[in-house]
């Protein structure tokens, strides 16, 4: 029975689409009909007249708006590619460059930090800092020179001189070798981090030789500010 029903559903839903087909089109639909339709043959009798035996065949706006982009394209990639080609290739840095380069600036800071605190050092202290340099310079000489038995020297002396005489002599074979490479991908956007850092500590620097000016609204409530 449902099956049944359900043919005779389709059978008159099929009847009125085709009744539907049968009626005439409302007056608007059939005006915008008729005007695709004449500017369809408008069309093509233009491009039969300009499709002769001896008319060229002119491509139409947005052809040859495309045709310009991709050739603009197909020029920015060749002169890309013929940068690239003729760029002197860059060479690749020891892979511990960075660190090296961190190691000299904490070096130079602690250098900085010494130095101010030996100038403001009283004299009866340098004297003995000074002299427990050479003390150590002296000890540290007498166990190179006695081949690292350290004889004469207490037992920790001789095992932390041994280990600067080992740590030494690694450096010195190290240097001697051939240092690895960093990878070019790595060693491009390390290099770019490091220009802006170098930058930013510029400017820092910069400000403490020149600080801004102290804004208004915080010199109205710090009036000393202005004076320090």
């Amino acid at each position: 029975a449902a099956g049944q029903h359900f043919a005779k559903v389709e059978s008159q839903r099929k009847l009125e689409m085709e009744a539907l087909k049968k009626e005439p089109a409302p007056a608007a639909i059939e005006y915008f009909t008729n005007k695709a339709r004449e500017e369809k043959r408008a069309q093509e009798e233009a491009m039969k007249r300009t499709t002769g035996d001896n008319a060229p065949i002119v491509a139409s706006v947005a052809t040859q708006h495309f045709e310009k982009q991709k050739s603009m394209k197909l020029q920015q990639m060749q002169s890309k590619r013929a940068l690239v080609q003729n760029r002197p290739s860059e060479e690749a840095l020891p892979i511990d460059y960075f660190t090296k380069l961190g190691d000299a600036e904490t070096a130079a800071r602690a250098q900085s930090r010494r130095d101010l605190a030996e100038s403001h050092m009283p004299d009866a202290v340098r004297y003995f800092t000074d002299m427990a340099e050479e003390k150590k310079a002296a000890k540290l000489a007498e166990f190179e020179k006695g081949g690292g038995n350290g004889q004469n020297m207490s037992v920790a002396t001789a095992y932390f001189n041994k280990l600067a005489a080992e740590k030494k002599a690694e450096k010195a074979r190290k240097a001697e070798e051939a240092p690895e490479r960093m990878p070019m991908a790595i060693q491009k956007f390390t290099l770019a981090a490091e220009e802006k850092r170098q930058k930013k500590k510029a400017a820092l620097e910069q400000m403490k030789v020149n600080p801004p000016p102290v804004p208004v609204g915080v010199s109205h409530f710090t009036p000393d500010a202005d004076q320090s």
